[in-house]
């Protein structure tokens, strides 16, 4: 698994180069990722590319999910997975090489976002079980984690599918697990990417007139958090 791990590497610094390089093609400016309006074939090959670059990223991702995440140099290839996952998607975000109103993919793309998304969330279920036993990668690969659902957001809330209450019950257990882990060196740094990502959901769902059922999603996951709690303390017990 750890030669998958260098593999991750050198696609992370080859891809963000090429990407880089169509960019600076595309009349991309500026140091600051300022983007100009792509025309239709740009865009379609700058897709392709990100698909490209990505595929393999999730097939890793696949594959350690097979595993079931178990032993610790697994995990440091996860890490290593999702930062070259976040930078691929630092740059799509910042180039805004997706746009809603001009993607004439006829849905593709936001197909393989919506692949991209569930893969993350897969991953996410899987990782809140070994905060137990391996609480320092827990934080580490966490972060990541949600760095990648902030990116997704970004490019296009619509991601989600309708399914907040996922979301939220992630976040909340993911803060509770931070909670319980005071001596973790990246616990307040998993602390604040959730608040960060909290407060993106409240501010995209109030400029879309939904926050009503925002709040409710909210309310119904603290509740389905509260009924696992109390089912595992009974267990325990």
């Amino acid at each position: 698994m750890m030669g998958k791990s260098e593999g991750s590497r050198q696609l992370e610094d080859s891809s963000l180069g090429q990407m880089f390089t169509m960019s600076s093609d595309s009349h991309i400016v500026g140091k600051h990722y300022c983007s100009t309006i792509f025309n239709p074939e740009t865009r379609k090959s700058l897709h392709y590319f990100f698909v490209l670059i990505m595929k393999p990223l999730l097939l890793e991702i696949n594959g350690f999910l097979e595993t079931k995440l178990k032993v610790v140099p697994e995990l440091m290839d996860v890490h290593c997975t999702l930062k070259a996952i976040n930078n691929v998607l630092s740059v799509f975000m910042h180039e805004k090489i997706y746009v809603r109103t001009e993607d004439a993919s006829e849905g593709a793309c936001l197909n393989f976002l919506k692949k991209v998304y569930n893969t993350i969330i897969s991953l996410s279920s899987d990782l809140i079980q070994l905060s137990v036993t391996h609480s320092d990668s827990f934080t580490v690969i966490a972060n990541e984690v949600l760095s990648a659902v902030g990116y997704l957001f970004e490019i296009e809330y619509d991601v989600l599918e309708n399914d907040l209450v996922s979301l939220w019950l992630m976040m909340l257990s993911y803060l509770a697990i931070g909670v319980s882990l005071v001596d973790s060196p990246d616990r307040c740094s998993l602390f604040s990417k959730i608040t960060d990502i909290g407060c993106q959901l409240i501010m995209l769902y109030s400029q879309l007139r939904q926050i009503s059922r925002m709040l409710f999603d909210q309310a119904f996951s603290s509740f389905l958090t509260a009924c696992q709690k109390l089912y595992i303390t009974t267990h325990n017990n």
